[in-house]
Order: structure tokens, then C-alpha cells, then sequence
């Protein structure tokens, strides 16, 4: 290492053991369903209040989009004036060291980053999903991976396919939006460190986000890795678990519900599934035909966590890339294993055949034909290693004290 790196490091360091309180300013943009962003903001929002920071949340909703004119709605989506006046007002009244976006689609828009290059206050933004290269936000299409829009390099395969929703004028206009998020990203970027939760992700969106290395004309920040993180749940023993295998999740094709149920049928195990979606209907008919399959519906967070605990392991058997499940790291603080897709993200949070077990997408038959023979003392021993590692709180706030510190020196 050169001095100037050894040099800078000091620095990061130096200042983060010097911010005693700081005054955080998130914004964040909910979806009309509640999903892991929301537990994700929320959560840090507690752990930065419980060591002592104060942190106002400028929050926008996309339930103010359902009633306008599809005209407004268009020019809103591009840049909503109102959200550019929000913004400006939370940065007057609260005066942030550092500002942390979390989500800006689709009522926040573009116009955030204008008010924030405005304001001059040093910003950091987690990347919790694909949308900014994909206006489905999935890559995902016709039941299997689709990168098109990507790996060409051309947003016209997602207007050709009618990504959003199935419609050409939706898909219009979400390819607006994006474009210009891009547009902005690359030349009006208050961003200076964009966190993503694993390296495949930060590669795959590096060439419609202005991170170093990327965009060659960028107005560059630096990308980096953190995790999320879930408070401790309590670890639960081998020997101390009831005979049945959890899914927590929503019951729709790209998840693999499907796949799932289909070989549980055939190895007469035990499977318990929580959550809705349009396989709803699917899956109470097959829970009254199969006395081993139970369909528990919708549970609050608290119930899932005590199935969770009593569980000989939690399957995920996506058939496309995910983010980071939070009830992955929950069944890591309670010590259950996890068993998933060999896909991307999740091939770099569940180690083979250490804290859980992977499988090939289409191809799961082996695997759970035999689900019992990988059930051992040691999995779930690893698998609480692994949260009290990574996804703890404490790894998680240290962290992110270190980025903020880094921004703001």
C-alpha cells in the first residue's frame, strides 16, 4: 500500500472514532406493498438511535401516484417538483451530517438527486435491487433469467416484451424514468458511496450507475459491500426442533413455489409455507390434498420467527436472482439452516455444506429426495456463526459508521 492509502485509511478511521453524534438523513421512497426495504430502513433507523445519532426520515409514497391524470403521473415519475421541495425543506429544518437514500421509485424521482447536488451534503445510497438497470426490477422474464436490457446495453428489449406489467405504456414509461435516473447518476450525482449488499450486484449495475471503474464519462462514486442486518432472534438447537422444512416468502412462479411443492409431494416430508401471491389458490388446493404440505397464510414477523426456530431448515428455492432476503439472515440468528437455489445472490450467502445447502434451480429432485441426510449438529451451529459474523447488529453499525465517516472526510 502506497502512503496515501495508509494515509487515508487513518484519516476514516480517525474520524469515525471522533463522531461522538451525528445527524442522519434518510429518504426513502415505499412501494404500494411493504417488502424487506422498508424492515431494512426502519431497522437501521433503530440501531443508529440506539447508539446515541439522530436520524429524520424524509419518506415518500407511491399511493400518491394512484389518483392523478397519466399525463401528470408521467411528468411526475421523470421529476416530481414537490419531492424536489421536500427534500430542500428536510434539509433547511433538519440540517443532516450525511443524507442515505434508500429507495427514490417511483413518487421521489430523479428530482431528489438535483436537490441533493443542490444542498451539498455528503450522501451515500444502498442499491437493495436490479431496477435501476431493469424496469420489471426482477430480471426475469417468460420464467426464467433475462440480463437483455444489460447485457446489450439497450432498455428497447423492455418496451419489445412489455416488461411492466405486461404493457407498452407502462413499460414507456418506466424506460423514461430509468433512463433519466441514469442520465442524472452519470451527470448531476450527489452520491458519493453507493452500497450494495453483494459484489455480483455492484458488477452487474456498474454500467448504468456512475461507480469507479464503470461509466468511463461518470461523475464517479465509489461502490462498496454491506450487508443488511436483523436483530438477534435466539439460537435454537438440533435437538430442540420439530420435524417439518419452512418457506417465508411470495407465492409466485419466480419464487419456485412450484418446484418446491412438487418435490415434497414425492418425499413425503414435512413442508410448511407462509406468505401470499397469485399461487395462493395453487397452494391451499394442494395443502388439502397432502397431509405433509400445511399452508399457514399471512403471519406477522414474530410468528414466522418462532416457525423459524422450531424448523429443521428454511427453503429458498428462487428461480431468479434475489437481493437479501431478510428471513435468510433471521434463519441464520436462530440457527437454521438454509436451503437454496445454486443462484446469484444466494450462492454468496449460503455456503455448501456449511451454514446450509444449494441446489441447482430446475433440478432440486436429488436434494430433497434425500433432504434428511444433510441434517447435522454442525449446520446449525454454522448457520448462528454465520449471523453473529456478518449479520449482526453490531458488525452492521461499525460499518456503517465507517462509511459515513469516510463521506464525510
Amino acid at each position: 500500500q502506497s502512503f496515501t492509502e495508509i494515509y487515508k485509511k487513518f484519516c476514516v478511521t480517525l474520524s469515525h472514532l471522533l463522531i461522538l453524534k451525528m445527524k442522519i438523513l434518510q429518504i426513502h421512497n415505499k412501494y404500494l406493498e411493504k417488502g424487506g426495504e422498508d424492515t431494512v430502513v426502519i431497522n437501521e433507523r433503530r440501531l443508529l438511535e440506539a447508539h446515541g445519532h439522530e436520524v429524520a426520515l424524509c419518506e415518500f409514497d407511491n399511493q400518491d401516484l394512484e389518483d392523478i391524470s397519466k399525463i401528470r403521473l408521467f411528468i411526475n415519475t421523470l421529476f416530481n417538483i414537490s419531492s424536489y421541495k421536500k427534500v430542500n425543506a428536510c434539509i433547511e429544518k433538519f440540517k443532516p451530517d450525511v443524507v442515505h437514500i434508500h429507495n427514490v421509485f417511483y413518487t421521489a424521482s430523479p428530482s431528489v438527486f438535483f436537490a441533493l447536488k443542490k444542498k451539498k451534503v455528503p450522501t451515500v445510497m444502498t442499491i437493495h435491487n436490479y431496477r435501476f438497470g431493469c424496469i420489471q426490477g426482477l430480471l426475469y422474464r417468460e420464467n426464467e433469467i433475462c440480463q437483455l436490457c444489460l447485457e446489450k446495453n439497450n432498455v428497447l428489449y423492455g418496451l419489445k416484451y412489455k416488461c411492466f406489467k405486461g404493457s407498452f405504456a407502462k413499460s414507456l414509461q418506466l424506460t423514461a424514468v430509468n433512463r433519466f435516473n441514469q442520465w442524472t447518476l452519470k451527470h448531476q450525482n450527489p452520491v458519493k458511496k453507493y452500497i450494495f449488499l453483494a459484489d455480483f450486484n455492484k458488477k452487474l449495475l456498474s454500467s448504468v450507475l456512475s461507480i469507479k471503474n464503470g461509466h468511463p464519462n461518470a461523475q464517479q462514486a465509489e461502490g462498496i459491500i454491506k450487508p443488511n442486518y436483523v436483530a438477534d432472534c435466539g439460537y435454537t438447537s438440533r435437538a430442540d426442533r420439530d420435524d417439518y422444512y419452512l418457506f417465508v416468502g411470495r407465492l409466485n412462479e419466480q419464487k419456485g413455489v412450484k418446484l418446491l411443492i412438487n418435490n415434497f409431494i414425492k418425499n413425503k416430508k414435512n413442508l410448511e409455507l407462509i406468505g401470499t401471491g397469485e399461487l395462493e389458490e395453487y397452494v391451499k388446493d394442494i395443502a388439502a390434498q397432502y397431509p405433509n404440505i400445511r399452508y399457514l397464510g399471512h403471519a406477522d414477523n414474530d410468528f414466522i420467527i418462532e416457525k423459524l426456530k422450531k424448523s429443521r431448515g428454511l427453503i429458498v428455492p428462487s428461480l431468479t436472482y434475489e437481493g437479501q432476503p431478510m428471513t435468510i439472515l433471521e434463519a441464520f440468528s436462530t440457527g437454521t439452516p438454509v436451503y437454496a437455489t445454486n443462484i446469484k445472490n444466494l450462492d454468496s450467502i449460503v455456503e455448501d455444506g456449511h451454514n446450509g445447502y444449494l441446489f441447482e434451480p430446475y433440478n432440486g429432485t436429488y436434494l430433497f429426495m434425500n433432504i434428511e441426510k444433510y441434517d447435522n449438529d454442525a449446520i446449525y451451529i454454522n448457520a448462528r456463526k454465520t449471523y453473529e459474523a456478518k449479520y449482526s447488529p453490531i458488525s452492521n453499525y461499525q460499518q456503517l459508521m465507517g462509511i459515513y465517516a469516510s463521506v464525510l472526510n
